[in-house]
């Protein structure tokens, strides 16, 4: 199954279930990026020294848009109150952080996906599956 994620451990948190924060990071262009193409959405890209209005109705709808998909995905992969969506991730990147444990994560994506316990920088990217890599911890 490949949904366009890549999957970052950030830290371990509950007491009495093993759960950590993941950062998924999705295909498709956040707003700081988004020159068009999606049905119903209009470019919301800037030039490199203009300031993104974060109130405009095009920002707005777009920000919603990529909410709802991440909202989607979650529902997809996690059964209704297994897992917190944390945050939406909307205009440098297109992702969430959502509160999960490492068997959910396993048993939704499987051994397809990486998990490097070492940390990040032994992590190869493969662009056409997800990836999920936890955060780096000091050696």
């Amino acid at each position: 199954m490949n949904l366009g994620l890549r999957i970052f451990v950030v830290s371990a948190l509950l007491v009495t279930v093993a759960a950590e924060v993941y950062i998924v990071t999705m295909d498709g262009d956040p707003i700081i990026s988004y020159k068009g193409g999606e049905n119903g959405f209009e470019a919301t890209a800037v030039k490199s020294d203009e300031r993104i209005d974060t109130s405009s109705e095009l920002v707005t709808m777009y920000a919603r848009h990529l909410e709802r998909k991440h909202d989607m995905i979650l529902g997809m992969l996690f059964e209704e109150g297994s897992y917190k969506k944390l945050y939406s991730y909307k205009h440098l990147i297109n992702g969430f952080a959502a509160h999960v444990s490492p068997e959910q994560v396993m048993g939704k994506l499987g051994s397809g996906s990486q998990i490097r316990p070492s940390g990040m920088a032994q992590h190869q990217q493969r662009p056409t599956q997800s990836s999920l890599r936890p955060a780096s911890s000091p050696r």
